[in-house]
């Protein structure tokens, strides 16, 4: 079986409404240190953890009400650095986290295909040293379970 990481949560905030006046504002705030200003939107975690997401609402009057709910993240693998798309220079350095409900077995980075980086631990925090070009990447981990976990990046090295 395999799974991706992302780990997005949608809030829909749409149907608030004020009985003497109108919504005039809405800020979704995700716990992670991202808002959003819109009624509805989704968000993605590139961490494990658990966040408090807060939706405030404000009318024509100034007016506020909020709610909170909480948000977990817990199962995948959350990439810090670096971001698929982006052009890169050598050595690209990957900061990554992986979680699985009965610990990980490994961790590994392949560059088109060939397995760069090979670990044990929950953490990717390496170095890896690339040719100048387009690269398809893919960061993964293993369950002690056998779920592997697969998040596909492509970078272009400069």
């Amino acid at each position: 079986m395999i799974q991706t990481a992302s780990v997005s949560y949608k809030v829909d905030a749409t149907s608030s409404y004020d009985p003497d006046g109108t919504i005039a504002s809405t800020v979704i705030n995700w716990g992670d240190g991202s808002t959003t200003t819109a009624a509805s939107a989704s968000h993605t975690y590139n961490k494990a953890g658990t966040y408090t997401v807060t939706v405030k609402v404000t009318d024509n009057s100034g007016a506020t009400a909020s709610t909170s709910r909480t948000a977990t993240a817990s199962w995948g693998i959350f990439i810090t650095s670096p971001s698929s798309g982006i052009s890169v220079s050598s050595p690209v350095h990957f900061i990554a986290q992986a979680a699985a409900q009965r610990g990980l077995r490994s961790t590994a980075i392949l560059v088109d295909g060939q397995a760069v980086y090979t670990g044990t631990s929950w953490m990717i925090d390496t170095n890896v040293t690339m040719t100048t070009g387009t690269h398809q990447i893919v960061i993964q981990a293993v369950s002690k379970r056998g779920v592997l976990y697969n998040v596909p990046l492509t970078l272009t090295v400069v």
